[in-house]
């Protein structure tokens, strides 16, 4: 009897523990990428670029509870057609390593493959975890499709994943639906 009570407890707790979470995040669109993203925000302002392909460059931050979520999307201008998920995810990997230079990153666990786009017949994602020179932690996810990029991630003082929110937003970012 005492393990159903446990377990009751377990799973209650639980439940409203993802309540909580989910209830803190909102739905935003990207600029005119036409993606979509989840943040624990109530606006994100969008800054929009170009790329030197003249491609759109969307980025955006939010902050909560000390740790900062940024968010690049990317709607190329003209599509990767004929490219193979491998080839899309040596791309991805070239822009993150980019972005590692950008933010001074001197450690890397190493990209974490597999991620694919759901919908996406060809598609690539890699996740990886960085350290800033100057200390600061990173838990970063990208993912690539014919059309576009989308890099989210969680970055601040201390360990983002250990954050429950970090999960749900580095899932967070949705693509037009697909092929």
């Amino acid at each position: 009897m005492k393990h159903i009570v446990l377990l009751f407890f377990l799973a209650f707790s639980a439940g409203l523990s993802a309540q909580e979470t989910a209830g803190t995040l909102q739905k935003f669109q990207v600029g005119e990428s036409g993606c979509s993203v989840y943040l624990p925000a109530s606006e994100v302002n969008w800054e929009k670029s170009s790329s030197e392909d003249s491609s759109d460059v969307y980025t955006g931050e939010v902050s909560k509870d000390n740790l900062f979520y940024f968010v690049i999307a990317v709607k190329f201008k003209d599509p990767l057609t004929g490219f193979a998920s491998e080839e899309m995810e040596n791309l991805l990997m070239s822009y993150l390593d980019y972005l590692q230079e950008q933010f001074g990153v001197s450690e890397s666990a190493g990209y974490g493959k597999g991620h694919l786009v759901d919908g996406y017949e060809i598609s690539a994602g890699v996740i990886d975890f960085w350290e800033s020179e100057d200390g600061t932690l990173w838990s970063v996810k990208g993912q690539i499709t014919a059309n576009n990029i989308g890099i989210v991630g969680v970055y601040g003082d201390t360990d983002p994943s250990d954050n429950p929110l970090t999960r749900v937003v580095l899932d967070g970012f949705v693509f037009p639906a697909g092929k």
